[in-house]
């Protein structure tokens, strides 16, 4: 295995939550066509006490799956 790319996918904090996973899922869909990789790994997510931010984290990590 090697690197390819690098990066960081940013939302605005500003904007609706679904507006922010959609544009996750786009900036996702563009690596994914680009790339076209064979396999990918995602982390296991864990979160002791905050449970708001879990939920957040949780709804991306969907959208990077579903985008998979």
């Amino acid at each position: 295995m090697s690197v390819v790319d690098f990066g960081v996918i940013k939302t605005s904090a500003g904007k609706s939550a679904s507006t922010r996973l959609q544009t996750i899922y786009n900036e996702l869909n563009d690596l994914i066509e680009r790339y076209q990789p064979d396999t990918a790994g995602v982390e296991e997510l864990f979160f002791g006490r905050n449970i708001t931010t879990a939920i957040s984290v949780g709804q991306a990590r969907g959208v990077l799956l579903l985008a998979l």
